[in-house]
């Protein structure tokens, strides 16, 4: 075998030796990857570092509203009209409950598997029954102590689990005092089956004022000023909105302001204690308003013992301010909480209870405004002492006849006669004539007058 020459040998070593163009593009491309690489990621870290904190952040936490409770109402003597009553509830936390939900799980699933049924569900609905039966198990607990025999409803449980997985699960609501007091006494401190108490209106005085106080209803959207989170997945319980009377005239007052809590949670929802955040929510302002509960009472008692359909209303004529405002028929305002039932609100709209007569309904002036019509008609020269009237018993507008207070024709007369026998067709005829702005401004000189002889001290007599 022949071997290479030495200048055969040469060529060769010469040509290993040099560099390929291809190879030298291959590294040029790699290395302008990894530099590209390099860059998206000190890009990632270094400017988009908020961006990818905040997703982060509203991926693993989630906020917790609770409402305030509302402010007060008291009378002008500090008597109380509208507060607040302790509502009971027992209630199961449902992120305690993971490994139970789990457990019960795998029990079912083996259940299914051995039982050879070929109409196996699948593991959604298989996770869903897990749920229903350990949540009946602690509903059972209460059951037991109240002696009732309550079941879970399967599509509430599984729309609180979806929604409003870290608010309790209200298993039996509003309890008496009495289911309140057992139920305390008998639930252990550290089970997730707890009693939970919120707070809802109360009127002591019930229908009384009942147009003039209001009453409110249930609020799901309210909000948590200066608290942080709002960007966060949040779960409110419910809170109230005034929605007649003073309720909802100074609803801005008398919320209360609203506490929170920020939790970390797990890639399942379930929430990791400690919190990261938490602010106790605060009541809302009392307001003392003009009423006289007594004079209130005093003046809704007769019209329900003469039956009367109509409105009462008493001022201070000194200040102006309202003492009494009366409706009827009305409705008692604890009927509407925590929330007015269809029979109640059908009741209320049978007898027409809902209509405030003493803020809407127009009636004619009473003849004790005669005496008022008279001085605007004197003063402005419309009425003079000798001025008479035909009175035929009515007075016609139109194709209408407005009868005299009595229903009797008094003839001829003139202004003394008219203010003696209270002639309605006298003071129709020149109350129009006198004109509304007069009157209305004579009114309003009666009014400032009261007031600045209230004000005014009194003279020692000699």
């Amino acid at each position: 075998m022949a071997g290479h020459s030495p200048d055969q040998s040469g060529s060769l070593l010469e040509s290993h030796k040099g560099y390929d163009p291809r190879v030298i593009l291959f590294y040029f491309i790699i290395a302008l990857l990894l530099c590209v690489l390099a860059g998206g990621i000190a890009f990632q870290q270094l400017f988009k570092a908020d961006v990818h904190h905040d997703r982060e952040r509203m991926q693993s936490q989630r906020r917790i509203l609770v409402p305030g409770p509302r402010g007060n109402l008291y009378d002008r003597d500090g008597r109380l009209l509208v507060g607040n009553r302790p509502r009971f509830a027992a209630v199961l936390y449902l992120d305690e409950l993971r490994s139970e939900f789990r457990r019960e799980y795998i029990r079912i699933r083996k259940n299914y598997r051995e039982s050879g049924d070929k109409d196996v569900p699948t593991s959604s609905q298989m996770e869903q029954l897990a749920r229903t039966s350990v949540v009946q198990r602690y509903l059972d607990q209460v059951n037991d102590i109240l002696r009732r025999n309550d079941q879970v409803n399967p599509r509430n449980l599984r729309n609180h689990f979806a929604r409003e997985l870290l608010l309790p699960y209200t298993l039996r609501d509003d309890l008496e005092a009495a289911d309140y007091a057992r139920l305390l006494e008998s639930l252990p401190v550290q089970s997730p089956l707890q009693v939970y108490t919120s707070s809802t209106r109360y009127y002591p005085y019930g229908s009384a004022a009942a147009h003039t106080l209001g009453y409110v209803a249930i609020d799901p959207d309210f909000e948590a000023q200066d608290f942080p989170g709002e960007d966060l997945t949040t779960f409110k319980m419910k809170g109230s909105v005034g929605r007649a009377g003073l309720e909802q005239k100074f609803d801005a007052q008398l919320q209360g302001e609203p506490g929170g809590t920020i939790f970390r949670v797990d890639p399942s929802g379930y929430k990791i204690n400690p919190p990261l955040e938490r602010r106790l929510p605060v009541q809302g302002r009392n307001l003392t308003i003009s009423l006289d509960i007594d004079l209130q009472l005093a003046a809704e008692k007769k019209m329900t013992d003469t039956e009367m359909a109509g409105a009462a209303v008493a001022l201070d004529v000194a200040t102006g301010e309202v003492l009494v405002l009366a409706s009827k028929p009305d409705y008692d305002l604890n009927d509407f909480t925590p929330r007015l039932s269809f029979a109640k609100a059908a009741e209320i709209n049978e007898k027409g209870a809902w209509y405030p007569r003493a803020i809407q309904g127009t009636y004619a002036t009473g003849s004790a405004f005669k005496i008022l019509t008279s001085i605007a008609g004197l003063r402005s020269g419309a009425i003079l002492p000798d001025t008479k009237v035909d009175c035929p018993g009515y007075y016609l507008v139109g194709s209408r006849r407005f009868a005299c207070h009595d229903g009797h024709a008094h003839g001829l007369i003139d202004y003394r006669t008219a203010v003696e026998k209270s002639c309605n067709v006298f003071f129709y005829k020149y109350g129009l004539e006198i004109g509304p702005d007069l009157i209305a401004a004579e009114g309003r000189r009666f009014t400032s007058t009261g007031r600045r002889a209230s004000s005014s001290p009194t003279k020692p007599r000699r």
